[in-house]
């Protein structure tokens, strides 16, 4: 998992599936604590797969994968609250899911 922020007074969120087998959970918080961001939140989505924001990870038939439509939609309503906290309200509309 990386971190797009390398100043300490930007804001990160990190989003990671609850069955993610592809990042060990105490690696998690890793990134921004070692960017030294200091604004951090880390969304846990548990019993979700990897890949799960990917309609298409269900047909990779691999074990760990998979897509959720809930946790999709809800971290996606996270990034828009994250975009609006850095970069103030939007004015138009973005996909609605």
């Amino acid at each position: 998992m990386g971190v797009l922020v390398s100043d300490p007074e930007q804001t990160a969120r990190l989003a990671r599936a609850g069955l993610d087998v592809l990042l060990a959970q105490d690696a998690a918080d890793a990134g921004p604590r070692e960017a030294g961001v200091a604004d951090w939140r880390l969304e846990l989505y548990g019993g979700i797969k990897h890949s799960f924001t990917s309609p298409a990870a269900d047909q990779l038939t691999i074990p760990g994968f998979g897509y959720d439509k809930q946790a999709d939609r809800r971290s996606w309503r996270s990034m828009l609250g994250l975009f609006s906290d850095v970069l103030g309200p939007a004015s138009g509309r973005g996909p609605s899911g």
